[in-house]
């Protein structure tokens, strides 16, 4: 699908390192890999999360963005998972502020061309001004499925209905 070259175009402000693909990009990059590493990077840094909803078909697929709960004192750790995921050939392409958190873009080469996948991430949750849940309380009564944390059935309930109302 799509060719490499050997000329880039340059871009001003961007390194020539910075625009070729890792080594090792196309082989064995899914999304699989990505989320598997994800929940792996965040359990190496002692990161409190859990995934607040959809996670049964985790990590082989991602209906949509991955919806993710932090406790509020381990969020400056996330930068050290996203190094950790940009050295792996995971990059960064965007970051959106909203309300109560932040998305995160993610892009990579697979075979057959760009993948991406969207994470969520919340330390909080909000809706029309109102915190309805700290990260801390979103994260409190986890549980392990697969090798990641997911919440807990009583907070995926409810962070699922206020959503949908």
């Amino acid at each position: 699908m799509f060719e490499q070259t050997q000329t880039r175009p340059r871009q001003t402000g961007v390194a020539e390192r910075d625009l070729a693909p890792a080594q090792d990009s196309v082989q064995g990059h899914t999304l699989s890999d990505f989320l598997r590493l994800l929940f792996r990077l965040l359990d190496e840094n002692a990161i409190r999360y859990c995934v607040l909803h959809s996670w049964e078909g985790l990590p082989d697929s991602l209906p949509s963005d991955l919806d993710m709960a932090v406790h509020p004192r381990d969020r400056a750790k996330l930068a050290q998972v996203f190094q950790g995921l940009l050295a792996a050939g995971y990059r960064p392409v965007q970051c959106r502020h909203h309300a109560g958190g932040h998305r995160f873009d993610f892009v990579w080469l697979e075979p057959q061309g760009v993948r991406a996948a969207g994470l969520d991430v919340t330390d909080k949750y909000r809706e029309h001004g109102m915190t309805l849940w700290r990260g801390e309380e979103l994260a409190k009564e986890r549980w392990q499925f697969r090798g990641f944390w997911v919440a807990g059935p009583a907070v995926e309930f409810a962070y699922t209905l206020a959503r949908r109302s």
